[in-house]
């Protein structure tokens, strides 16, 4: 629980930076709007191993909220272009998240799949992608490593390594 109170905080300072001069810059406030939502779906998957559809829809209807505030300052032809490959990945994400989950007989739960469609729309396409990838690295190695040990298999949720892989490119991001 401290791991997830101490992100929260350096999605504060994240929020902070993201209001530079009085300006508000859109992309940060969508990676930093999504960080402070991510902890509730990490806590979730952990506890439950589930990742709750209300909440998904709810980021969804806090996407257009804010892709309407930002409306204001960029050009509509701009953000619906921006808007739609965000979009696309995620399709492609979650697509692809599927069909790992048919391969692998439920290896990947439509929790997961679902998590990855919305992903994007926050983060963009790049950091998603990232995150997604150091986030199957770090579950793989953890299961791995529970085989080895024979302390079992079994399922386990994937959203909270998804969750420390996206703080670490997030953070890295902002510090390169």
């Amino acid at each position: 629980m401290a791991f997830y109170l101490s992100a929260e905080l350096l999605t504060l300072v994240w929020l902070v930076l993201a209001l530079e001069g009085g300006v508000l810059l859109a992309p940060r406030l969508l990676t930093a709007s999504f960080l402070v939502i991510l902890p509730y779906f990490a806590l979730t998957d952990f506890l439950e191993h589930r990742v709750p559809n209300i909440a998904l829809l709810l980021c969804l209807a806090l996407r257009i909220l804010l892709t309407l505030v930002q409306l204001h300052c960029e050009s509509a032809h701009r953000l619906v272009g921006h808007t739609a490959r965000d979009l696309g990945v995620g399709l492609a994400f979650a697509l692809a998240l599927c069909l790992v989950g048919k391969a692998t007989h439920g290896g990947v739960g439509m929790g997961d799949v679902k998590f990855s469609l919305v992903m994007p729309l926050f983060l963009g396409g790049e950091l998603s992608f990232y995150s997604l990838l150091l986030g199957f690295s770090i579950a793989a190695l953890f299961s791995t490593t529970k085989l080895l040990l024979k302390t079992g298999a079994g399922a386990f949720a994937l959203v909270p390594y998804i969750y420390a892989a996206t703080l670490i490119v997030v953070y890295t991001d902002l510090l390169i």
